[in-house]
């Protein structure tokens, strides 16, 4: 008889076992008042969603009805209350949500952000947001999907606050988590084309006589500007703008090209600044000449064209040789 033992069918399982039991138990049951809550905001019935969301919080303890809660009121058209209903929770969040927190941020900053046009309130709350450590309880996928968000929203609101190189690195983050999303790409469109920027794409502001490069809102070069008495002739200065567009393209190889082009520049954007000497992703316009005027010399190696005088103290680094053949195929 003791063999059978084990088999017995009437044996009560462990305390530990019976926790579990019931916490997924619970779990499930908020789960699935919150699922009816959002179908009910679907239908625009927010009030009925908003009671549903405070029973599965307050009788099941579902802690995701929090987030839910304060989108709703927003849906609603309640901002002020919902902007109460995150501050307060975020004010009294449990040590043990930090995920959470940090969608309590997100929510926020873009209430911030798009409702209430306060950008500088709107970027300290994504700040807040990216200085919470990855929590434990959350995967690295989840983590990264969550952070990519914020991302988002605090590079559209350092563009708003005129910080053009922090809203460019930002956008690119979120585009690499994810390269179809249509905010980050409008918001390197527009710093692209902000004439007074001091980013890593500074390629706008080159003294017309020198063949400034124009840039439309999209990222495209329109015009090279014309005058001056720099070149000896048109098609020398198409050249040089030839040079500022492509140290333009190569950056933005680096954000929308295929993932294993996209790494290549990536590696050529380090050789580049690292040969011009560039700090911190910022060009001048003593650097960003040369570079245009290495593109000429490389051309006229390659017997592009004959009208330029190479002297002998200006030789090609090798390495940019490299770099501009292989974004400049065919020459």
């Amino acid at each position: 008889m003791s063999l059978l033992n084990p088999f017995r069918k009437n044996k009560k399982p462990p305390k530990e076992v019976e926790k579990v039991f019931e916490e997924m138990r619970v779990g499930l049951e908020g789960r699935k008042l919150a699922d009816e809550a959002i179908s009910y905001r679907n239908l625009g019935e927010y009030n009925k969603a908003l009671r549903l969301l405070m029973d599965a919080l307050e009788k099941y303890g579902y802690k995701p009805a929090i987030t839910l809660i304060g989108t709703t009121a927003l849906l609603k058209g309640d901002i002020e209350g919902a902007i109460k209903w995150f501050e307060t929770n975020i004010k009294d969040h449990p040590k043990d949500e930090d995920g959470l927190l940090i969608e309590w941020y997100g929510n926020l900053g873009v209430i911030y952000l798009y409702k209430k046009e306060d950008w500088k309130t709107a970027r300290v709350i994504c700040e807040r947001a990216l200085n919470i450590p990855k929590p434990p309880k959350i995967s690295d996928e989840q983590y990264e999907f969550m952070i990519s968000l914020v991302h988002r929203d605090v590079a559209v609101a350092y563009l708003a606050c005129g910080e053009i190189t922090l809203a460019l690195d930002f956008a690119r983050k979120r585009l690499a988590f994810d390269p179809n999303d249509d905010s980050s790409k409008k918001v390197i469109s527009m710093c692209l084309a902000q004439k007074n920027s001091s980013s890593l794409n500074y390629h706008l502001i080159n003294n017309p006589s020198c063949g400034a490069v124009i840039f439309s809102s999209d990222g495209k070069a329109t015009q090279i500007a014309a005058g001056g008495t720099v070149f000896a002739s048109p098609f020398q200065r198409l050249i040089h703008g030839m040079g500022h567009i492509l140290l333009h393209d190569i950056y933005n190889a680096t954000v929308n090209a295929l993932p294993e082009y996209r790494i290549e520049a990536q590696n050529d954007v380090v050789v580049i600044e690292a040969w011009a000497g560039v700090i911190n992703r910022k060009w001048t316009d003593e650097q960003e000449e040369r570079f245009a005027h290495q593109v000429e010399i490389y051309l006229s190696k390659k017997g592009a064209y004959s009208s330029l005088v190479i002297s002998p103290d200006q030789q090609l680094d090798s390495a940019i040789s490299k770099i501009i053949e292989k974004h400049l195929p065919g020459l």
